[in-house]
């Protein structure tokens, strides 16, 4: 294997490759101020991904319609919204939000009744995620936030979404720049 230097030690490939986190304003994470966009942090252990913002999805494998596949299978061109089993309500809502901010957004709920099937049951570990929460993945295959289950799922995922794709949110006003042409604003009204 391949190994790179990084600050006087040396760092395998595959470390620089899916073990890192960056943040951007694509990448919402709760209760952290923004950061430079250019800020990235190599993980100590990649082989330990748990879907934090801002890493790559981690491989899981489930069961989709009977058949075995990955996590990372999911990611096919869309946003993926992963919910637990408790995570109805984000099911419910999830497409209403999506169609307002105009995305495709693939709503999959891990659970014996759900959408996918994680016979391991490693998902809690290898997502980070409660029953009740959620794991919002970019179409490039980044982890752009993770939660639990808020009091209003619609709203906190209306605002998520606003936030990472820079979409004023319903609480922020739309901000039109008008220009008028230099002749009308020559113009003045005199009586």
């Amino acid at each position: 294997m391949t190994n790179c230097s990084r600050r006087g030690r040396e760092s395998p490939l595959f470390s620089l490759i899916v073990g890192y986190r960056y943040r951007s304003q694509a990448v919402f994470q709760e209760g952290e101020s923004l950061f430079s966009p250019a800020e990235v942090e190599l993980l100590e252990n990649p082989a330990q991904l748990a879907a934090q913002p801002g890493t790559r999805l981690p491989h899981l494998w489930v069961e989709q319609h009977g058949q075995r596949i990955s996590t990372l299978d999911l990611i096919d061109g869309r946003f993926v919204l992963l919910v637990g089993p408790a995570g109805k309500p984000w099911q419910k809502t999830a497409p209403a939000v999506a169609a307002s901010r105009g995305i495709e957004l693939a709503v999959c709920r891990l659970a014996a009744d759900g959408d996918l099937l994680d016979r391991e049951d490693g998902w809690r570990t290898k997502l980070g995620m409660s029953d009740a929460g959620a794991v919002l993945v970019r179409p490039d295959g980044f982890v752009a936030w993770r939660s639990t289950l808020p009091i209003n799922p619609e709203r906190k995922l209306g605002q998520v979404l606003s936030s990472i794709l820079g979409q004023p949110t319903a609480d922020q006003p739309i901000r039109l720049a008008v220009r008028m042409p230099r002749a009308a604003a020559r113009t003045s009204v005199t009586g």
